[in-house]
């Protein structure tokens, strides 16, 4: 028995179900992008603060920005802070954070700081924006700057031959500071000179109201007020060497965990200023004969804010430091150094370095000036290495970049940029609920034709079995 399929219902299924998925609808998937940013500023108060503007817009809702920044270190790598400011979710934002100085840690002029936005969308989508490195500088003066050998001087007021001698004699005193401690630094150091203290004092935060230069020694600034006459000038000079010292000893000092006691790091600096003065020479000579010299050990930790106390401490710290050079010579000085910035406290450093503790040390030297003499230490002493804790490091993806240093105008319109892998694959949804439709649609068709296919073969062996 011979079956025979006819043709003409079979092409005419398979035309309709040609056509009905001809003319389904095709689901296409709307390019996703991330956030763009549109402005970018920042607007300085000096010293106090400094506020950043950020405007961004996406596709959909901008749901997070982070604000990263901090300011460039010698020592434990770049700083770094975040803060997630507030704002209004949406499709474009408008966000403004402060960077209040007084609230964290206050920055001298010079200092180089940083940020960067992250942003993210309802999608998933983030983007990072060109981290941007600025000068932190007090704008109400219009600085000038000159260079010489790693030395750089800003100054605002006063002749250029001022000017020049101040930068000549730290350039000096960078010689003397080799040759005294055999210690040095390749990092280029500025130098800015204000016209007088007072505003000297006003660029400064939290300072005690005596002082008249200050280095931070982290950041390779010196920041002091000195006039264009005479009188201010001897003064001037020998704290160009003074705070240039502090700069050199923060470089060779400078692990994360390394401390100098007060004395040591202000009798250094005064011992490279030179030879007392007639009236400084009396100061110390009166405390020698009266018994009021300071302890040692008080003065490793700080000075007091009284401007008579505090110059008496200057002048001891001074004698101590000479007397430790001429006992020991430089080879011992630079060791002294190197214990401290291997995290050696105190008295382990002077027990490594020197093979004395902080009162015998501090017994010699009273008996080298003749003053009067302490009491003997009830205990004795073994020198132990300092154990630090170890603590969590912060694992954001910034530390693994190199950090540019490029400072650009205040004002910017930067480019943002996409982190790989930040980015999952994700899909508009309007979109994905017509791809299931449509999917559903066709799945049904098929099973249509299916069933139509199979009641046609049968009608067909039915029909061909009633013949003979």
């Amino acid at each position: 028995m011979q079956f025979r399929i006819p043709a003409k219902p079979i092409l005419i299924w398979l035309i309709g179900l040609t056509a009905l998925l001809g003319y389904a609808p095709h689901a296409q998937a709307k390019p996703i992008t991330a956030p763009t940013i549109l402005s970018d500023s920042v607007e300085f108060d000096f010293p106090n603060a400094a506020t950043f503007q950020l405007s961004a817009q996406s596709d959909v809702n901008i749901t997070e920005v982070r604000f990263e920044f901090g300011h460039r270190v010698n020592d434990c790598g770049n700083d770094l802070s975040y803060a997630l400011p507030d704002f209004e979710a949406g499709k474009q934002v408008e966000v403004s954070y402060e960077w209040n100085m007084r609230a964290t840690v206050p920055l001298p002029p010079g200092a180089q700081i940083w940020y960067r936005w992250v942003i993210t969308d309802a999608n998933g989508q983030q983007i990072t924006s060109e981290r941007t490195e600025l000068t932190w500088l007090d704008d109400k003066h219009d600085w000038q700057e000159i260079e010489k050998d790693t030395v750089v001087l800003h100054w605002y007021a006063g002749r250029d031959s001022f000017a020049e001698q101040l930068l000549n004699t730290a350039v000096q005193a960078k010689a003397d500071i080799a040759n005294a401690y055999n210690i040095s630094t390749d990092n280029k150091v500025h130098f800015y000179i204000y016209k007088n203290t007072n505003e000297m004092r006003d660029s400064l935060l939290f300072e005690p109201q005596w002082t008249g230069g200050q280095a931070f020694s982290d950041q390779n600034i010196v920041v002091i007020g000195i006039g264009d006459n005479s009188s201010d000038l001897e003064w001037g000079l020998r704290t160009v060497a003074h705070e240039f010292t502090h700069v050199i000893v923060g470089n060779v000092v400078s692990s994360c965990y390394a401390s100098v006691p007060t004395w040591f790091n202000e009798g250094i600096a005064m011992y490279i200023e030179g030879e007392d003065a007639s009236y400084e020479k009396g100061v110390l000579d009166d405390a020698i004969k009266s018994g009021d010299l300071f302890a040692l050990r008080p003065l490793s930790n700080g000075f007091t804010e009284d401007p008579d106390k505090a110059n008496l401490a200057y002048l001891q710290s001074k004698s101590i430091v000479g007397y430790l050079v001429k006992t020991y010579g430089k080879e011992k000085m630079q060791a002294l150094l190197q214990a401290f910035n291997q995290g050696y406290q105190y008295d382990n450093a002077l027990q490594i370095a020197l093979g004395v503790q902080l009162e015998e040390l501090e017994r010699n030297w009273r008996a080298s000036v003749g003053a009067s003499e302490l009491p003997l230490p009830t205990a004795g002493f073994t020198a132990t290495p300092t154990i630090f804790p170890t603590y969590e490091p912060y694992s954001a993806v910034l530390q693994a970049e190199t950090p540019t240093v490029s400072p650009v105008q205040a004002t910017l319109a930067a480019q943002p940029t996409r982190q790989s892998g930040d980015i999952p694959p994700s899909s508009n949804s309007d979109n994905t609920t017509l791809g299931l439709l449509v999917f559903a649609a066709i799945g049904a068709l098929c099973c249509l034709g299916l069933v139509a296919f199979v009641g046609i073969v049968v009608w067909v062996m039915r029909k061909s079995g009633g013949k003979k």
